[in-house]
Parts: structure tokens; C-alpha cells; sequence
């Protein structure tokens, strides 16, 4: 028995001539392996799972800083770990970008530069609601992180 497989991909040329790679049939695909995903509670245990698996312990930074905080006998200030004004950690994008990748198998991630290009914001954005379009978006939802 065959079970049907949706297209992740579709190529279209129905936007005035110019080539517009969908994200499913409908370009709704995040947004169906999302309902999916929440309407089965093995499948949420399972992207559970993987998104732990990639998380791990999360990075380093974070962990030597609360244990120099706890040798020093002072309260743990996360504020000086902030990389955006959501007041979000490292470890905290990280586990969006785990989540995401356990649920779609990619993730876009938005950094912020100023005029001397140093980056002062990162930020994760849901892929169910960015569009794929043009072959050098494809390329980085194809696997390649």
C-alpha cells in the first residue's frame, strides 16, 4: 500500500513569468506538518525528542556564567546575555531553532547589522509563515544549515 507524499516543493512560473519556488501546493506546507504535528501526540513526543537531541546542553556561555555566579555567591543576571531587545539568550534561540528544524528540518534566522556591519540582533523567524522564493533560499531549506 502507497501512502500519498505531499510535494514540498513546486515550481511555478504563474507570477508573471518569473520562477517562484512554493512551499508545497498551496505554499502551505509548514503550516500542515504543524497541524499535523499538533494533532498527533506521538508525533509531537517524537520532534520532542529530536528538538532535545539537538538542544543538548545548550551552549557553554550560558552555563559557565550562572556557575561563576554561583561560586562568587551572587544572583545569576541573564541580562548581560541578551543578543536581542525580546531579551532572548543564546540558549533560548537555540531551542526555537531545534524546534523548528524537529518540525520542518530547516530554520531562517534574521541577523541585525549597523553601519560598521558588527551584528547587534538575531532573531528566529517561523518558517511556516516566510514564503520560499528564488534558488538561494531553497538551497539553505534543503538541508544545508
Amino acid at each position: 500500500m502507497e501512502l500519498h507524499r505531499e510535494s514540498r516543493r513546486t515550481e511555478s512560473n504563474k507570477y508573471k513569468g518569473y520562477p517562484f519556488l512554493a512551499n508545497g501546493e498551496k505554499n502551505d506546507y509548514p503550516t500542515m506538518i504543524e497541524l499535523l504535528v499538533g494533532g498527533s501526540a506521538t508525533a509531537r513526543a517524537c520532534a520532542g525528542v529530536i528538538a532535545d537531541f539537538i538542544y543538548g546542553k545548550g551552549f557553554a556561555l550560558e552555563a559557565m556564567a550562572r556557575a561563576d555566579a554561583k561560586q562568587r555567591r551572587e544572583r545569576f543576571r541573564k541580562d548581560t546575555l541578551y543578543i536581542n531587545d525580546r531579551m532572548e539568550t543564546p540558549n533560548d534561540l537555540l531551542k526555537k531553532v531545534a524546534r523548528s528544524i524537529s518540525y520542518h528540518k530547516g530554520a531562517f534566522l534574521h541577523v541585525n547589522y549597523n553601519q560598521l556591519y558588527q551584528k547587534t540582533s538575531v532573531q528566529v523567524l517561523p518558517l511556516s509563515l516566510l514564503p520560499i522564493r528564488g534558488k538561494r533560499i531553497a538551497t539553505i531549506t534543503e538541508g544545508r544549515y
